[in-house]
């Protein structure tokens, strides 16, 4: 995504969202009016976006379906951007330390598909279930502040709020809908046997595993971030 094409897209989705005219013309001076005043937040959840979208570049190009990338890659773009920067735990016992403060939950999602790629191989996944597996673990945890990343604590049934939260994204590109119900069905058993559904399929238990393996505080997995980086 072009930067500034960008923020247009998101100027002309709110102008539609208030008028109720999704044809709406772009016009520049109501658009730096708007980038200026109302969109300054969304300037900065933009930028959030930008980041996060940097920051797993390696973990994209897990995915070789290029379809299924860009479904992914425009997913996590219309994700609650406050979520990245949030912890992914709180307490010990709950995920290792180094993701108790700022951007624990972008550290927590690169550190969960580190593993889910051993367990892919220990497993001998085919390619479409290798990237259905990387795919779901990238927005699994997306929902955990709500639908709109703000509630001050984690929400426990945040698997199954994750569905909803896409349906509501404008999203441009058009995945298979069985594919998008094979990678949402692992989100929402993600969390094994502490909440329902539980995982029943080998790829749903391969997906458990490598989230839990991930969130022991005593087994930390190494992770770089680069969040000084300039946005692509």
């Amino acid at each position: 995504m072009g930067e500034m094409g960008d923020l247009v897209t998101k100027y002309l989705t709110k102008r539609g969202e208030n008028t109720g005219n999704w044809s709406s013309e772009y016009n520049h001076k109501d658009f730096i009016n708007w980038l200026c005043g109302d969109g300054e937040h969304e300037y900065q959840e933009y930028q959030t976006a930008c980041t996060v979208s940097t920051e797993l570049q390696e973990e994209f190009n897990l995915i070789t379906n290029p379809l299924m990338r860009t479904w992914i890659d425009e997913c996590i773009f219309y994700s609650p951007a406050n979520y990245w920067i949030k912890p992914s735990g709180f307490y010990d016992g709950h995920h290792p330390k180094d993701e108790h403060s700022e951007w624990g939950n972008l550290i927590h999602v690169k550190r969960t598909i580190k593993i889910a790629a051993i367990l892919a191989d220990i497993e001998n996944l085919s390619n479409h279930e290798h990237n259905i597996l990387i795919a779901a673990l990238l927005i699994h945890d997306i929902g955990k502040y709500g639908l709109d990343g703000k509630n001050p604590k984690i929400i426990k049934e945040h698997p199954l709020i994750v569905r909803e939260m896409i349906s509501n994204f404008h999203l441009t590109t058009n995945l298979d809908k069985t594919i998008v119900d094979d990678i949402l069905s692992l989100v929402e058993t993600h969390m094994g046997r502490w909440h329902n559904p539980r995982p029943s399929t080998l790829l749903q238990w391969v997906c458990h595993y490598a989230d839990c393996i991930a969130s022991q505080p005593d087994l930390v997995i190494p992770v770089s971030l680069g969040i000084n980086k300039a946005c692509r």
